[in-house]
């Protein structure tokens, strides 16, 4: 065998084994679990815009309006929920610029102006906080440090002054201990955000409990409002126990209450009850997502009013919710806002049934 054959031998052979290896590569990575779920996702996503397609093609508009609003339904909502969070003007370059259509026709435009409504109609505006001097005793409040540490301190409002207001820490950390000057964030909750304020400590009791800090005012409150807090109205109905802050049963509220809940979000809800449910105690609930059911999941009441007919509502904060679980319920949100997106949209006839 001359020199030239035996190169072209080992060339041949070489060049099998990298086909075969080649081959186990590809076999490996197709049979793995993420590309099982990554086809299972694409298989999903192709057969729902086959969906919208074949509803579209009743209506007026042309092919590509079609695709545009299968693009829109897909791009805001369950594709990328966190564009939520943005400003509802998203929806002006698929309204009023639509750079893939020169003359959107009035069908097109009615289609995604219902899409945005559906999408936006839950969306709670967060009023301006007027004055901290509308605060009331009792006020649950966390405090961090404005620099540094920023372990969030669970507080109450024990005293309200002109010039200054005083919490005791509810839990204390004991890695860091306060002194007058200390400059801290306060954190007022809200049924639908939070609102943050600067604030200056004023005096500390030995005992690193009380702190009396300065008088924020209004303008220096910031609203923030993270993804947790954006709402869907449902009708969940519900049996809660209320609890002491260990956990146990509240001998002040024995037994077990039926409620509703009128609208959940990643970071509490609201809730009619038939039975007066004052601020500041805990409730023990079920909570039934589209998926799975959590169970225990514990709330804060923040802020309660009577109602006609002996009926008290009340808005919760989750309390001691890990990140998985407020996930979880975010992601169920959004699943119950594709359902009601697709069961509104009239898209048959193209009308808007809003």
């Amino acid at each position: 065998m001359t020199f030239l054959q035996q190169i072209s031998w080992h060339f041949r052979d070489s060049m099998e084994g990298s086909a075969i290896m080649m081959v186990t590569v590809i076999l490996l990575l197709l049979l793995s679990p993420a590309f099982i779920k990554m086809a299972k996702d694409r298989l999903a996503l192709q057969r729902r815009n086959s969906t919208f397609m074949d509803q579209l093609a009743h209506t007026e508009l042309s092919m590509a309006e079609r695709k545009m609003v299968v693009r829109a339904i897909h791009e805001i909502s369950p594709g990328n929920p966190d564009a939520l969070l943005q400003d509802p003007r998203i929806f002006n370059r698929w309204v009023d610029g639509m750079p893939e259509i020169a003359q959107p026709s009035a069908a097109l435009i009615e289609q995604l102006s219902h899409i945005r409504r559906v999408l936006y109609s839950d969306v709670y505006v967060v009023p301006p906080l007027r004055s901290t001097r509308d605060f009331q005793p009792n006020l649950f409040v966390n405090i961090c440090l404005a620099r540094g540490a920023n372990v969030l301190q669970p507080s109450v409002l024990v005293e309200l002054d002109d010039g200054q207001l005083t919490f005791r820490l509810t839990r204390k950390d004991s890695s860091y201990s306060y002194r007058p000057g200390d400059r801290l964030l306060l954190h007022v909750p809200h049924p639908e955000a939070m609102y943050i304020a600067p604030v200056s400590v004023i005096s500390v009791s030995s005992d690193q409990r009380q702190i009396t800090v300065s008088h924020a005012q209004a303008r220096e409150f910031q609203v923030r409002q993270y993804r947790e807090f954006w709402r869907v109205d449902l009708d969940m109905s519900i049996r809660f126990h209320v609890i002491t802050r260990d956990g146990d049963p509240d001998p002040a509220h024995p037994g077990h209450h039926d409620g509703h809940i009128l609208n959940l979000s990643g970071g509490g809800a609201a809730l009619v009850c038939a039975r007066e449910l004052p601020r500041g105690v805990h409730l023990r609930f079920p909570l039934y997502l589209a998926d799975r059911v959590l169970n225990p999941v514990v709330a804060r009441v923040i802020e309660s009013q009577n109602l006609p007919g002996e009926k008290c509502k009340a808005h919760l904060m989750f309390a001691g919710i890990s990140p998985e679980e407020r996930d979880q319920i975010i992601r169920s949100l959004f699943q119950w806002q594709r359902e009601r997106l697709q069961q509104d949209l009239d898209l048959k006839h193209g009308n808007d049934l809003t």
